[in-house]
């Protein structure tokens, strides 16, 4: 367990010794924490935040999530399955997966060191929000892009990188509809958001996260390091990059590798072979027939599973016009 955890319950004169005062002031904020639910701390592409309780509803019909001990999210993205189970079931371990190094990076930022993050955080959002006029803000909002793309990731496979997670949320709350794309070189590449004030953090929520993550195991790699992990009673969600349903929603692009349709065949067979061990699993995906009725891409991948479609709305669309009501699948497995 972080040390940090046991510096949260001294006195506050106690904590000014430690760490310093402004931190233990922040610390203090610690009590209020407890009554707050653990939430996504970046705007993620396909977030299901809207549908959690929907898609766990339908969930708890074929798999009781009171007998489930361990819980696996291979593409964990903003995470908002991962905490709304954490906040709501008492499993004896979580496991969250993803291919991008830097959102992995940020987690286990918060996982060891929130105030060390936040503290570089402000130094970011307090000089965005002190420039006076919006061309300021958008040369100091590229300046931190080009940092970033400039970066050696290779860094990040040896240390923890405050800085580079700080400027990971920045990007990601004062770019353009809060996207998180690259492109084929693997550059960040989404464009100036243009607003006047951010806040690109909450401190409650930090603090949550930080808790839920003491018993979390936080793991960069594909959806297969997921068969590192399994144990008796996992439960495993799966919420991959979406097949596209049209030529102009192709938004795949977490990272610059892609997710075609050779990889959603691979990753159903993936899912077969965590059925045939035993460990239960849920998998959510776009749905072809919004588009093409006789489009069966998934009934046939999954056709030995439960497959119910579900209503949404697509969150991220240039125009609010075109964010309109879809369904999309769930398969129980």
């Amino acid at each position: 367990m972080n040390v940090l955890v046991n510096i949260i319950s001294l006195p506050t004169k106690i904590k000014n010794l430690f760490i310093g005062e402004q931190s233990a002031v922040y610390l203090d904020n610690v009590i209020e924490s407890k009554k707050v639910e653990g939430a996504p701390f970046v705007k993620w592409v396909g977030g299901k935040s809207r549908v959690v309780g929907t898609i766990l509803k339908i969930v708890s019909k074929h798999i009781n999530l009171n007998e489930i001990e361990h819980y696996i999210e291979p593409f964990v993205g903003g995470g908002a399955m991962f905490f709304y189970l954490a906040n709501h079931y008492r499993f004896k371990s979580y496991t969250i997966i993803d291919i991008n190094l830097d959102l992995i990076n940020t987690y286990r930022a918060i996982k060891q060191n929130p105030i060390t993050l936040v503290k570089e955080m402000d130094k970011i959002q307090n000089k965005y929000n002190n420039f006076f006029n919006l061309e300021d803000k958008e040369l100091f909002y590229y300046e931190i892009r080009d940092k970033y793309n400039k970066y050696d990731k290779e860094k990040l496979y040896e240390y923890i990188d405050f800085t580079r997670a700080a400027q990971f949320i920045f990007l990601n709350k004062s770019g353009f509809n809060g996207l998180y794309r690259v492109n084929k070189t693997g550059d960040y590449n989404v464009p100036f958001g243009k607003k006047e004030v951010i806040k690109i953090y909450n401190d409650k929520n930090i603090l949550k996260v930080y808790e839920i993550l003491q018993k979390t195991n936080i793991v960069h790699g594909d959806y297969r390091v997921s068969l590192d992990y399994l144990l008796k009673n996992t439960f495993v969600y799966f919420d991959p990059p979406y097949r596209p349903i049209t030529n102009t929603s192709s938004f795949t692009a977490y990272d610059n590798n892609g997710f075609n349709d050779n990889d959603q065949i691979a990753l159903a067979q993936f899912c077969i072979q965590l059925y045939i061990q035993g460990i239960h699993f849920a998998l959510s995906n776009s749905d072809p027939h919004n588009t093409n009725p006789l489009d069966n891409f998934f009934d046939e991948l999954y056709r030995d599973f439960i497959i119910y479609r579900i209503n949404t709305s697509r969150q991220i669309a240039a125009e609010s016009k075109s964010r309109g009501r879809v369904t999309e699948i769930l398969v129980i497995g």
